[in-house]
């Protein structure tokens, strides 16, 4: 069970990073 937590938490990083990076690009795009 506590291995699936980390893995899931693993997941939400990755994902939180990926959609920062992309709200970065945006906001580079518009400047």
């Amino acid at each position: 069970m506590l291995d699936y937590l980390k893995s899931f938490h693993n997941i939400n990083t990755y994902l939180i990073l990926s959609i920062i990076l992309l709200f970065l690009v945006l906001a580079l795009d518009y400047l």
